[in-house]
């Protein structure tokens, strides 16, 4: 599928940045949007019709909903004994072949989907957008401005002058064995690696996980219950202090615990930033350099308890082949 999925990248590198130019080149800038629990969209025009497309850091492959794929008249191929798990357990086992493929003037003859299962987004979410595009380019978030720019990677090294004013930390960040982004982060003094999941509109971690690092168990008294069946039933909250990184603090972060039963978190992924915080930022991915540039989105304080919107699974994301689900 990664072979099938590549797209735009012959346009990225048919615009190479002027030689000895050390801004990064902007190839595309289209607006986002806000879907109804808090995710962040983008349009792109498939099949000749206009869908609304979730940004999902974390999946790995661009997808669309069974609905669409029916809409759009596209036949679903089997992915054979490949499969991706999504957050909750559930598998995703075909793909579906599209033509006539447009973002932001941007063209491709075709492009594969993979079919994802229908009431996992917003009945205003057509499908996913997602690495097998974002990492051809450096990615620019700019959640305030309502803004998604792609710029080409061919620049000089170090925090690219253009994109914003702010006061910018540059952070070196990993990729875990399916090329999600881990970020290392300190969350009440204890070093961690969430992956980072614009894909989800809540920030969630395993329950066992934090347990096991907070040294908490289920008799504590700051340990409070709730259900949100949208994560599958019984989740938890714990009165986390701070979240930082890069010198980026947020006090109070809105943290949800999710029993591993429920999500199918996996030992390496049990712990995703999602939109609640993530919206505070303005962000700059450099996929290439390993390098994610964090600024302040202009109108967020960061020293607040982040705004919650409607809770969503971890809806678009999680990983290829038969590794474990997400």
């Amino acid at each position: 599928m990664h072979k099938a999925l590549v797209i735009l990248a012959a346009i990225l590198f048919a615009t190479p940045a002027v030689a000895g130019d050390c801004d990064p080149l902007p190839i595309v800038s289209v607006a986002m949007r806000t879907d109804s629990e808090g995710g962040a969209y983008v349009p792109m025009t498939v099949s000749g019709r206009t869908v609304n497309m979730l940004l999902d850091t974390m999946s790995i492959d661009s997808m669309l909903t069974r609905a669409t794929v029916q809409e759009l008249g596209l036949s679903p191929v089997s992915l054979g004994n490949d499969y991706l798990v999504m957050f909750g357990g559930e598998k995703i086992t075909h793909y579906a072949t599209a033509h006539g493929i447009e973002f932001g003037g941007l063209k491709t003859p075709s492009m594969n989907f993979l079919v994802m299962p229908d009431g996992r987004m917003p009945p205003d979410i057509h499908g996913t957008f997602a690495p097998d595009i974002l990492r051809a380019y450096d990615d620019e978030l700019d959640f305030a401005g309502n803004r998604l720019t792609l710029y080409s990677p061919m620049h000089c090294p170090g925090v690219p002058a253009r994109w914003t004013n702010a006061p910018v930390a540059a952070i070196d960040f990993v990729f875990d064995d399916d090329d999600h982004i881990a970020l290392p982060v300190d969350l009440d003094g204890k070093n961690m690696l969430p992956r980072l999941d614009t894909g989800a509109s809540r920030t969630i971690m395993s329950l066992e996980a934090a347990a096991e690092v907070f040294e908490f168990d289920s008799s504590s008294p700051l340990l409070t219950s709730g259900t949100d069946p949208d994560l599958g039933g019984r989740v938890y909250h714990y009165p986390f202090r701070s979240l930082s990184f890069g010198g980026i603090r947020i006090d109070n972060p809105d943290i949800v615990l999710v029993p591993d039963a429920q999500s199918g978190f996996p030992g390496g992924r049990r712990f995703v930033m999602g939109m609640n915080i993530l919206r505070k930022l303005h962000l700059y991915i450099a996929y290439r350099e390993k390098k994610l540039y964090v600024g302040r989105a202009a109108s967020a304080p960061l020293s607040a308890s982040p705004i919650s919107p409607p809770s969503r699974a971890a809806a678009g994301s999680g990983q290829a082949g038969q590794s474990p689900n997400r």
